[in-house]
């Protein structure tokens, strides 16, 4: 016999939904609005669908046998309440058939309650496990060598060895360029450069790299750094390249001032010159140096001054501390000069001309 919705309408029963198929219960969960897992087997839907008709009031009205079999549908309480209510059913009389009829109601209820709570929980672990699936790549989609190469958890350093070109000690700024632009573009972790560059290190380079701590030889930067000048390929190296430099014979006046033009390059980028300002105090800078004695340059060079304003207040600081010491500088050649003329010969008025008169005393008392 097919089933009628209509029918089902008008005398809502229960024994109507145990001979119903998936899509009659279905169509009967629409009608009333009852929200249920389509993707439930067939029994727990009715099962389902049966509890949440009782909630409704849709089925208040069905009989003692019909609820018994949905009972013992339920479960292993819901069949022994349905032994209880047919040793109930037994008896003549009309209340306590009614009483032990709601208690297997109730029994139903709760059953089907824990059930729908036992299924969102299913539900919540469902959409948990999706999430984590969208989130990992999926095991058929290959994944790109640019992905794989940025990940440093699956960077694997003996692949990539044989890209980084082999150590020169004769080009040592060029090697770094080269190997930076190299790293760049195939997307190397920078926390792996130190590793990769010090598998290519040798000579002087490798000596200075074992001379370093752990901590610092894993720094790029640190370790770039310390070659560097170990090689003296400090500022003030590539100044001095630049400034000595003359054109062989056998050279060309193109290849001379290439080579002029790449030291240049060499020594603005070891100074970090990026603007025509930063260009202005380079150049204001040597030209300030060369107007000073031997020591004040040294002295700046080694506190590395960068800025025009710092070099000239630390080098007032420098002839302030050493104020006697350039005193005696200043004299000490004239007297040296002049001595070396008055063995010669010389007029001794000269000497005294040129020296002041407590020194050449002193001189002359020394003979």
């Amino acid at each position: 016999m097919e089933f009628s919705l209509d029918d089902f309408v008008e005398a809502p029963a229960l024994c109507k939904i145990e001979k119903c198929r998936k899509a009659d219960l279905l169509l009967v969960a629409d009608y009333y609005g009852v929200v249920v897992s389509g993707s439930a087997r067939e029994a727990e839907l009715r099962d389902e669908l049966a509890g949440r008709l009782v909630e409704k009031g849709v089925l208040q009205g069905v009989t003692v046998k019909g609820a018994a079999s949905a009972a013992a549908e339920a479960g292993a309480e819901a069949a022994s309440a349905a032994a209880v209510g047919a040793e109930v059913d037994s008896v003549s009389d009309p209340g306590e058939a009614t009483a032990s009829a709601d208690l297997r109601l109730t029994l139903c209820i709760k059953e089907v309650e824990t059930r729908n709570k036992a299924l969102e929980v299913q539900a919540l672990h469902l959409r948990i496990r999706a999430l984590e699936l969208e989130k990992s790549p999926s095991p058929g989609s290959p994944a790109s060598p640019n992905v794989s190469a940025s990940t440093p958890s699956s960077f694997d350093i003996s692949k990539h060895i044989s890209l980084i070109p082999p150590f020169r000690e004769s080009e040592v700024d060029s090697y770094f360029n080269a190997f930076e632009r190299i790293a760049a573009a195939l997307k190397w972790p920078k926390e792996f450069w130190s590793l990769l560059l010090q598998c290519k290190l040798v000579g002087k380079a490798q000596e200075v790299c074992s001379s370093l701590s752990i901590d610092q030889s894993l720094d790029y930067e640190t370790l770039k750094k310390t070659v560097l000048q170990a090689y003296e390929l400090v500022p003030e190296a590539y100044r001095q390249k630049f400034r000595n430099l003359c054109k062989a014979a056998d050279q060309t006046f193109v290849e001379f001032t290439r080579e002029k033009s790449v030291l240049f390059d060499k020594w603005c980028g070891s100074c970090k010159v990026k603007t025509l300002a930063d260009l202005r105090t380079l150049i204001l800078l040597e030209e300030f140096k060369k107007c000073l004695p031997e020591r004040i340059v040294t002295y700046l060079n080694e506190q590395k001054v960068s800025s025009l304003t710092d070099a000239a207040l630390l080098a007032d600081e420098f002839v302030l501390t050493h104020k006697s010491v350039f005193c005696v500088e200043k004299s000490f050649p004239a007297v040296v000069t002049e001595r070396k003329q008055w063995w010669r010969g010389g007029s001794s008025a000269a000497v005294k001309a040129t020296v002041p008169a407590r020194v050449f005393i002193v001189m002359v008392l020394g003979i």
